[in-house]
């Protein structure tokens, strides 16, 4: 089963937009959830200012079916969908908060907490960043940085998927309810700048193309970014109702077939730089087709030009970068091993005053998924301070706040 990830979707962004735009109340939460929600519901129920507002209240003090049910009423949302979705439970005559949302005061408290034990973890992987720079080395393309690499091999595919893993393996964390996901929802108010915890990912036959940065600089000009936002430009266009999902059907397929082929270019450069005529025979394509593509890399800055080639200015791993990618997360398996080991129960000690474990949300099922993308931001924030990591930020940045890469489907688990 592919793991889950940890998004601010793009479909719930579409969706809080196009509240925004159509309601005069401001949304009052971010919100999100790790893992995938085929059926959107979990995104349409909480785009509703009405609903952020009463599990907001609810989050405060429990409340009655009443007066959830008076302040609901103008949304299309009951009480009977926020107990399916496992939002809110009932306990006597009143209801309260099921999921993880953290209030304001929650937020700046888990930062506070989660920044400290986040130096622990940080701390760790320093110890034995000379190991893992010497395992770095293998990776053969002096066009791409390696506080780049560094950053997406550690911060993204070892310390955020394979953190879950290990969080579940090891029992720290255990999946609970009928979803295919876990949700999360925060008050808005504190800046989300530096806090390393989001993958946008497409995953297509070939290719994957991910973002992986902070939800403060959004929308991502990125892949598969991008792509998300053009082919759901057919939910806003005048069309007859008829031909809004087989436009929407076409424009996903069509916009499959160029990340294919964006895919095939860039793996064309992990040997190094090409011309045009070597990129189009590497990749099937033909000049036509090759120079659009082109066009964009070089103004998103994945490829840059040095004379009449190409070279990746992006990490691009492919299957030839399995033993030293490999390596570099068993290195950092092992740090998060012993960091849970040590640092699991007192950090949930330091939470108990959290309005989720107040009021009886699992830290085990629920909770602490959340706060472990806490610990991980942090941790990422920290290691970009110390200069093993480059930063989103950089001064060199055209689109700051994410790192963007291309990498092989089949390097997706850690063998171990």
């Amino acid at each position: 089963m592919r793991r889950a990830k940890y998004l601010l979707t793009i479909p719930v962004l579409a969706a809080m937009a196009a509240v925004g735009a159509a309601q005069e109340t401001p949304p009052v939460l971010k919100f999100g959830i790790t893992g995938s929600d085929p059926t959107g519901e979990y995104s349409r129920v909480m785009s509703q200012v009405a609903v952020q507002r009463v599990l907001l209240d609810i989050a405060h003090q429990p409340r009655s079916r009443s007066f959830i049910d008076e302040r609901l009423h103008e949304s299309n949302v009951g009480i009977d969908q926020l107990l399916h979705l496992g939002l809110i439970r009932a306990e006597g005559d009143d209801y309260r908060i099921a999921f993880t949302l953290l209030t304001r005061e929650d937020d700046q408290r888990v930062r506070e907490v989660t920044a400290k034990y986040a130096r622990f973890l940080s701390d760790g992987i320093l110890k034995r960043r000379k190991e893992l720079e010497q395992l770095l080395a293998a990776y053969d393309l002096p066009s791409v940085s390696k506080g780049d690499l560094a950053y997406v091999l550690i911060g993204c595919f070892a310390l955020d998927w394979d953190g879950q893993d290990i969080a579940r393996e090891e029992k720290y964390f255990t999946e609970a309810g009928q979803n295919q996901y876990a949700a999360w929802a925060q008050e808005l108010g504190l800046s989300l700048k530096g806090m390393y915890w989001g993958s946008h990912n497409g995953y297509l036959k070939s290719v994957v193309f991910t973002s992986f940065g902070d939800h403060e600089a959004l929308p991502r000009m990125a892949l598969p970014d991008m792509v998300w936002r053009m082919s759901r430009a057919t939910e806003n266009a005048e069309l007859a109702p008829e031909l809004v999902k087989p436009s929407r059907t076409f424009a996903d397929s069509a916009f499959s077939s160029f990340l294919e082929k964006t895919g095939a270019v860039m793996f064309s450069l992990r040997s190094g730089p090409k011309t045009t005529d070597d990129i189009a025979a590497g990749g099937r394509l033909s000049r036509e087709e090759l120079a659009p593509i082109i066009d964009l890399l070089l103004q998103m800055h994945y490829v840059r030009q040095d004379g009449n080639r190409y070279i990746a200015a992006v990490p691009v791993l492919g299957a030839v970068d399995r033993q030293m990618e490999n390596a570099v997360r068993q290195v950092v398996w092992q740090v998060m091993h012993e960091w849970l080991g040590t640092y699991y129960e007192p950090l949930r000690a330091e939470l108990q005053g959290i309005t989720p474990l107040k009021y009886g949300v699992s830290y085990r099922e629920h909770v602490f998924l959340q706060i472990w993308h806490y610990v991980f931001a942090m941790t990422n924030g920290q290691l970009v301070e110390s200069g093993f990591f480059s930063s989103p930020y950089g001064s060199e940045r055209r689109y700051k706040g994410f790192t963007p890469m291309v990498w092989d489907p089949s390097l997706e688990y850690l063998s171990r």
